[in-house]
């Protein structure tokens, strides 16, 4: 179940196709593409391991067809 530690999230999608990745974590908020890049963004995914509350966003960037790389976003409050 989500939020999952930023770790645990990576390691569970690092390496998949976005149909993969959905059925591991459920459907993103949102979907595009970034020049050809496919973007996934998921909302309450992960734990900020600073505050240990969840990341506002989770974005995830497929390289090749394969989640590759991991940013996480917070709102300014």
């Amino acid at each position: 179940p989500l939020p999952l530690p930023r770790a645990a999230f990576e390691a569970a999608l690092r390496g998949r196709t976005p149909a993969e990745s959905e059925v591991m974590v459920g459907a993103p908020a949102a979907r595009h593409n970034e020049q050809g890049v496919v973007v996934h963004v998921f909302q309450n995914a992960t734990l900020n391991p600073e505050t240990r509350g969840p990341d506002d966003a989770t974005i995830v960037m497929f390289a090749d067809g394969r989640a590759a790389m991991f940013r996480y976003a917070q709102q300014t409050r």
